[in-house]
């Protein structure tokens, strides 16, 4: 394996290691937020560490371009992507736990990964497509403990069916994010550069910063802010900077570097992070299940990664 790609997979297991860390979030604030205002904190948040970080490496220039070459490609992932997609997400996660929330989230390779195959001429082999269904098998296995009616409980079913939809429509921020640093910057008729992670990152998340404004003036969503305790407050900016400004970034700068039906396999990873962390945080005896399921997880990752 090229030194690159072992550095993509590592930006994106740390990237990956603090989405894992978004359910539990989201659960222990939802009593005191909403999906609104918290994910209107999270992308303004994630938007100004970008920025800051864009004007300390002196990139603005390249942001500025972006902005005015590509609206065809941003405004739609910021759209449905960040505002629609999470806005069901994090209403879905309040309605179901978040185990089941984050093992239906990390499906989402599937969508990716046959999308990017089928439409996008990436390699496909028997090895890859073994491993994309045995993934999505071993994180089953995490949350469910082999009963797989579980996951449609009547009390969950609801949740679970917006936070399938959110995640879907979150993958399509991440295909056009992926297309979109294919292009090049024009910067004169002689020179131009390429796009990269924080160039898509910074404009999606400001993007959806100026779209969620309008929609704090509904429900008083406003005075749900003024409100907010000092746990809720700590846990937006731990999701604003954390989760969102450092998390965004080191996935797209991974998955810029390698295959994306690979990489965002490493997605299966999330459910056994929030598993773990469930342990320390809630106290969550782990079982024998979550040791199985590990172990189908790292055969799943073996056969998609290993050339």
């Amino acid at each position: 394996m090229e030194k690159k790609t072992k550095i993509g997979y590592g930006y994106m297991i740390v990237g990956i290691f603090t989405w894992s860390t978004i359910e539990l979030t989201i659960k222990l604030i939802q009593n005191e937020s909403s999906p609104i205002t918290l994910n209107f904190f999270r992308f303004s948040v994630g938007a100004v560490i970008l920025l800051l970080y864009a004007l300390i490496t002196k990139r603005t220039r390249s942001l500025v371009l972006l902005i005015k070459q590509y609206p065809k490609y941003y405004i739609p992932a910021s759209l449905l992507g960040l505002v629609i997609g999470m806005i069901l997400f994090a209403i879905g996660t309040t309605y179901t736990d978040a185990s089941f929330a984050a093992t239906i989230f990390s499906s989402n390779p599937i969508i990716i990964s046959l999308f990017m195959i089928l439409f996008r001429n990436e390699k496909k082999n028997k090895k890859k497509i073994i491993g994309i269904l045995l993934g999505f098998v071993g994180v089953l296995v995490i949350v469910t403990e082999f009963q797989f009616k579980a996951i449609l409980n009547s009390d969950f079913f609801l949740g679970n069916i917006l936070v399938f939809f959110g995640m879907a429509l979150w993958c399509i921020d991440v295909i056009i994010g992926k297309e979109l640093m294919k292009k090049r910057l024009v910067l004169s008729s002689e020179e131009d550069i390429q796009i990269d992670s924080l160039d898509f990152n910074l404009v999606t998340f400001i993007s959806a910063t100026l779209i969620y404004i309008p929609l704090l003036f509904y429900d008083n969503q406003w005075q749900i802010i003024t409100n907010f305790t000092w746990t809720t407050w700590i846990g937006m900016l731990y999701l604003g900077i954390i989760t969102t400004g450092l998390g965004y970034i080191l996935f797209f700068k991974g998955i810029d570097m390698i295959e994306a039906s690979k990489g965002i396999n490493l997605f299966y990873l999330k459910p056994i992070f929030a598993t773990i962390l469930s342990y320390f945080i809630l106290n969550e005896e782990p079982t024998y299940f979550l040791l199985i399921g590990i172990v189908i997880e790292i055969i799943a990752l073996l056969l998609i990664t290993r050339e």
